[in-house]
Order: C-alpha cells, then sequence, then structure tokens
C-alpha cells in the first residue's frame, strides 16, 4: 500500500503502533485466552515472554514499514485490549485481507465494529485499497455479526480452507468494495443518543435500505416474488401501479424494470423518503403526502408494503376503503406486514427468534431493544386473522396469504 500506518482515532478509541512495553496488557487482556484465541491460527501465549517475542517482532516490521497492526486502545483508560491488522496484501489487485482479536471482556460491546469502521475508512481514502477481504471460521457467529454489522457483503463459504487451533476447518468470504461501500449503515440505535420514538426523518431515510435489509427477513425475495407474481396476472397489459408508502422507491425501481410500460407512482408522506425515492425512479411519478387524505386515482394494482402497521388502528379501515374504492374490478391489493400471533406463547417465540434473526444480521442486543422501545405505540401489528377481516369487511375477496416467515405476512387480495 502506498502509504504508511498511523494512528487512528474514534470516539471511544486510539488505534496506535504496539510496543514491547504492552507486553502485560497483551498478555493478560487477551493473548493467554484459549477461548478468546479458539478460532485463530496462532496459540495462547503460555507466558508474557511469547508476547514480548510477538512484540518484538511487530517493532522490527514497523520500521520496515512492512506492517498495518493497530493496537485496540480505549480512551477513557488508557487500557490495551486487542488489536486489528491487515494479515494479507494483494498487491496486484489492490486488496488487503482484514483480521482481529479483543479481550472476552469487551466483547458484545461494538468496539471491534467501531475499530473496523475506522480502519475501513482509513484503507478507501488514504490507500489505493480497492476491495478489503475478511474471513471467519465457519463457527464463529460473533465475528460474522461483526463484519454484517461493518458493511461487509458474504460471498460464501471456501471449505476445508484454512487450519486454526480447532483443525482443519470451513471459512466464510466477506468482502468490501470501495466503488459500493456506502457509509449510509443503520447505526441509529448504536448510540445512547437513541431517537425516543420512531419516526421516517431524515436520519432513518438515510440508513433506510440497509434498515430493512437487516430488520425484514427475504426482504429482497419477497419485493421479487411480488414482481413475479403479478407478471403471471398481467401479462402484456400496460397497468397503472401506485406504491402507497413508497419509501425509497425501491420496489417502484423492480416494477420498472418487471413492467416496462406501466404507469408507476409512489406516494409517501415523508420529505426525505420522496426526495430519495426520486432520485432512485427517474420514471415514477413519486407524490409526497399522506395516503388517507390524498386522491389515490384509478389504479390495476396497490401495494401496501409495512405500511398498515404504522397507521393508526383507527385509521386503518379507512384507509383500506379507500384503497379498495381506487382499484379497478380485478385490480389487485398486496399488503405486506409484520403481524402477531393470536396465541401470546408462541408470538413471544416468535419475536425471539425474530430478534435472533437481527442480532445474526448485526444489530446488538442493545440496538435490539432500543427500537423496540422506539416502536413501541407506533408500529402496532394485527395478526393474520385480524388483517383479512379487515379487507373482507370493506369488500375485497380472494384474499390469500401467499408467504409467511416468522412475524412477517404477504396477502394477495382482489376487488
Amino acid at each position: 500500500m502506498k502509504c504508511k500506518m498511523e494512528d487512528l482515532t474514534t470516539e471511544r478509541l486510539l488505534l496506535r503502533k504496539l510496543e514491547v512495553s504492552d507486553s502485560k496488557e497483551m498478555y493478560q487482556n487477551w493473548s493467554s485466552s484459549e477461548k478468546v484465541t479458539r478460532f485463530l491460527t496462532w496459540s495462547p501465549h503460555r507466558s508474557e515472554n511469547d508476547a514480548i517475542d510477538s512484540l518484538k517482532k511487530r517493532e522490527f516490521l514497523y520500521k520496515e514499514n512492512q506492517i498495518f497492526d493497530w493496537g485496540i486502545v480505549l480512551k477513557n483508560t488508557d487500557l490495551l485490549i486487542g488489536t486489528i491488522t491487515i494479515t494479507n496484501y494483494f498487491e496486484a489487485i489492490n486488496t488487503v485481507e482484514v483480521g482481529y482479536v479483543i479481550g472476552e471482556k469487551w466483547w458484545g460491546k461494538g468496539i471491534v465494529v467501531e475499530a473496523l469502521l475506522r480502519v475501513i475508512d482509513f484503507l478507501f481514502t488514504s490507500t489505493n485499497v480497492q476491495r478489503i477481504e475478511a474471513t471467519h471460521d465457519i463457527d464463529n457467529v460473533q465475528s460474522a455479526r461483526v463484519l454484517k454489522k461493518a458493511g461487509f457483503v458474504r460471498e460464501g463459504i471456501l471449505r476445508q480452507r484454512k487450519i486454526n487451533n480447532r483443525g482443519i476447518v470451513d471459512i466464510v468470504m466477506y468482502s468490501l468494495i470501495k466503488t459500493s461501500f456506502s457509509k449510509e449503515r443503520d447505526n441509529i440505535f448504536y448510540s445512547e443518543d437513541y431517537i425516543n420514538s420512531f419516526n421516517f426523518d431524515s436520519n432513518v431515510t438515510a440508513v433506510f435500505d440497509d434498515m430493512v435489509e437487516r430488520s425484514v427477513p427475504f426482504y429482497h425475495e419477497v419485493q421479487n416474488l411480488v414482481c413475479e407474481f403479478l407478471k403471471l396476472c398481467y401479462q402484456n397489459r400496460h397497468l397503472k401501479i401506485l406504491d402507497v408508502g413508497c419509501s425509497t422507491g425501491t420496489l417502484l425501481k423492480k416494477l420498472e424494470y418487471f413492467f416496462p410500460n406501466a404507469k408507476l407512482t409512489g406516494i409517501d408522506n415523508s420529505k426525505s423518503m420522496v426526495e430519495k425515492a426520486k432520485n432512485k425512479n427517474k420514471s415514477a411519478e413519486i407524490i409526497e403526502g399522506d395516503a388517507l387524505y390524498t386522491d389515490l386515482g384509478n389504479q390495476d394494482i396497490i401495494i401496501l408494503s409495512l405500511i398498515l402497521q404504522f397507521i393508526r388502528p383507527i385509521d386503518r379501515e379507512q384507509l383500506l376503503s379507500k384503497i379498495y374504492n381506487s382499484l379497478t374490478r380485478g385490480g389487485k391489493l398486496i399488503l405486506f406486514e409484520k403481524i402477531k400471533f393470536e396465541n401470546p406463547e408462541i408470538d413471544r417465540k416468535i419475536i425471539d427468534l425474530y430478534y435472533n434473526f437481527k442480532e445474526r444480521n448485526g444489530y446488538s442486543k442493545i440496538e435490539i431493544h432500543r427500537k423496540r422501545e422506539a416502536l413501541e405505540n407506533v408500529l402496532i401489528p394485527y395478526t393474520k386473522n385480524e388483517n383479512i377481516y379487515m379487507l373482507e369487511k370493506v369488500g375485497f375477496s380472494k384474499v390469500t396469504e401467499l408467504f409467511r416467515y416468522l412475524n412477517f405476512s404477504l396477502i394477495i387480495a382482489e376487488r
């Protein structure tokens, strides 16, 4: 890499060169632990002398400018708790591989993610690196969460690819590409300064695409299912399609591909969402407004994706009735919703499974808890049967659940 290693800082951390004088903290805080080194390629240190030898090698490599290896230091205590390292450099393709380790006492606090994001920023802004790779033992679920949280894309499994302290193991490959990397990650509830009540403001808009991808199971698959299903229902027709609560316009963009001759319209009451949707969709008409008080026109298909759950319960039937009257005869409503289960015990278990899903996608327990509090009395799910009852009450027929996973349900209803 065409640069020298330099100290880096974050809100909580100092990333700096290691010194031989760090041997005691290195040995005590992580390098002597069998649990910490379980998935690593080097054996746990048996004495502080092992740590000294390791640090002496680093000092030589620092002087020769042959290593990028930062010690992770807590600013408030000046305590060294781990390292983050460029473990491989592939000069011909401007690619590096990154690795990290911290002591068990500091797991689950977002420290590695914070350090990794700072190193990513350094590599992409101060060096000629175009691709960053990272791998982990297939059983190291904590490392998987770190990489997802930092925005890495999972590429696949390399079978029997590495030897670590467990033996020969399968590893999972992740990567970041400079041209596609975005800092717009959903970290809204990471800080203690999180919003008290959830709303679709500019902060949420900025990270919304990442938020739904990591919060809604099979989000893109459901959108593709909707497009493909409608394509089978309406072949060779010039359709009018309205996406109510279109957010950033991702679904409209997919509909444009499947229905290039359709009249596409999106409506959303968030100004920032509308602006982003307009930038994403040049052929669709994007309207800022409240669907309850805006003329919806005459449509062949109306889509409500993750919207009805945010409408006040007292207004939901009114909105569905308005949608029904805005559809042509035979027209279809696509309703994708978060739901609850009638059996409270089953509902609690499904919610626990859903939170496990979010953890696997990089959200911490504290982020999940804070968002749950922020959504209290803002997102109010109904059961599947309650939604079907409302649809049939306002006149819809042929109401069918097309897809369900955990507490998310896709329903098709016809006028």
